[in-house]
């Protein structure tokens, strides 16, 4: 079986500081890539720093500017080296990255009315993305059955669990459930599900990719996106003013709204 997990960045959408995109990204292996490989190298990736006591886990956000949480025992080249190791774990396994942003701004500004009942929020709309993206790039697994399930793991998160929970209800009522392969969708803490941490990674670079250049180019790509862009296998979608319009045509087409 097909194992997909991911994790989102940019959940904070109210305040002062509100976050300008929401991103969903994670990745996609067989169970045997995931359970005798991937976990093998994350494991020997963590001990590198020899540290007391040594790293139980990645988180990307705490291990920035001087660490935070175990993190801030580990020196600076430490630090980047394991977020540089991080990324050779997954770029150099049998991983697909699947990822979908939101450009905030664009997606209020244009997603609105019925389109907005239909379409849900930022993170449903990146939901329903990557349930597709993945069906449709499970088939690159040599040997791979194209008609089994495809299991789900998403970190957790109290805001947004039901949402999903429903929004996957509602396509298996919609009869969609062997069209995109849904087998479980599941909901597990990062710090004990190693592949979750690989997600973080990705969602946390993915976001400041976005928010730094994106946007509006305020600083250089930085090194880890830069190993992620040049990485074949990492596919998505993400929506800014344009790709929102086009959404409103797809909409508009298949009479949804």
């Amino acid at each position: 079986m097909l194992r997909a997990y991911f994790d989102e960045s940019g959940t904070h959408w109210g305040g002062p500081n509100a976050a300008k995109v929401f991103v969903l990204c994670g990745y996609v292996a067989p169970e045997e890539e995931w359970d005798k490989k991937f976990s093998v190298k994350w494991a020997k990736m963590l001990a590198k720093p020899r540290i007391d006591p040594p790293l139980q886990y990645f988180h990307a956000a705490a291990v920035e500017g001087s660490g935070s949480e175990e993190f801030r025992k580990l020196s600076q080249q430490e630090r980047e080296t394991l977020k540089s190791d991080a990324v050779n774990v997954v770029v150099r396994g049998g991983l697909i990255g699947i990822a979908a942003g939101v450009i905030l701004d664009a997606f209020h500004a244009t997603i609105l009315g019925k389109a907005k009942k239909v379409v849900g929020d930022p993170y449903l709309l990146c939901f329903q993305k990557v349930l597709i993206e993945v069906c449709r790039r499970a088939p690159m697994f040599l040997g791979e059955n194209t008609n089994e399930d495809i299991a789900y793991i998403f970190d957790q998160h109290p805001r947004w669990q039901k949402a999903a929970n429903d929004l996957w209800l509602k396509m298996i009522k919609q009869g969609l459930k062997m069209r995109y392969r849904m087998g479980s969708l599941t909901f597990e803490d990062m710090q004990r599900f190693t592949p979750l941490q690989a997600a973080d990674h990705f969602a946390y670079e993915t976001y400041r990719y976005m928010t730094e250049h994106l946007i509006a180019p305020i600083r250089p790509i930085r090194p880890a996106m830069c190993r992620f862009l040049s990485w074949k296998q990492h596919y998505g979608q993400y929506f800014d003013k344009a790709a929102c319009l086009e959404l409103l045509k797809e909409l508009k087409k298949s009479g949804k709204i």
